[in-house]
């Protein structure tokens, strides 16, 4: 209404646009894997068109489903901040435990050729999982040769060989080690004897 009385209307549309939905779909991994984030955001009338991620350890990406591998292990709080066509965002944040991997560790030594090796592990859980899965690769070829928590094996020849054991826990972390062994060849027992008489002393050589 203007001061001298008069008065006029005006009317404009106005879109209100819906706001997103933010979600993570995540689980808990062990460290050093590359561990794989999920954008289930949602929004009916619209779409999500941007995703920005902060992983809690300086780390970001802008892809939908990123990857990432964590050095260390700890508790990291992760945020996902997802935007519209429509430039309306909506953001949260999700837990990500990373664990630790299990320590792999066993006694074993150095023996002669033809005596059996023994394979004492020592191996221990750090993340709360327990062990439950155990191979011995006991000669480097790549292969699992026993299952067992403990394994022995016998060299019929001397050799040099790297014994492995790769322990699992539980919730799938995992953690190997390497020893290197000796089979030493045998001894050859021999000696030499001449002839001699009756009462005379005899002579043994090694």
């Amino acid at each position: 209404i203007s001061d001298s009385g008069c008065a006029v209307q005006d009317t404009q549309s106005v879109a209100i646009f819906e706001m997103p939905v933010a979600e993570i779909d995540l689980n808990k991994s062990c460290l050093f894997d590359l561990a794989q984030f999920n954008d289930s955001s949602t929004v009916a009338t619209d779409s999500i068109t941007a995703w920005l991620w902060e992983m809690g350890d300086g780390s970001t990406y802008t892809s939908r489903h990123p990857s990432h591998t964590f050095n260390t292990s700890d508790t990291f709080l992760v945020n996902l901040k997802v935007t519209t066509s429509n430039g309306c965002s909506d953001s949260t944040v999700a837990v990500d435990t990373v664990l630790s991997l299990p320590n792999a560790q066993f006694f074993t030594a150095n023996i002669c050729q033809k005596d059996t090796l023994q394979l004492l592990n020592q191996s221990a859980s750090i993340n709360g999982f327990g062990l439950t899965q155990f191979a011995w690769d006991i000669d480097n070829d790549g292969v699992s040769d026993y299952s067992s928590l403990n394994a022995s094996h016998h060299y019929s020849i001397h050799d040099s060989v790297f014994v492995e054991l790769r322990v699992e826990d539980a919730f799938g972390c995992a953690d190997s080690t390497q020893k290197h062994v000796f089979i030493h060849p045998e001894p050859i027992a021999a000696f030499a004897l001449d002839n001699t008489c009756q009462f005379q002393d005899a002579s043994f050589a090694n």
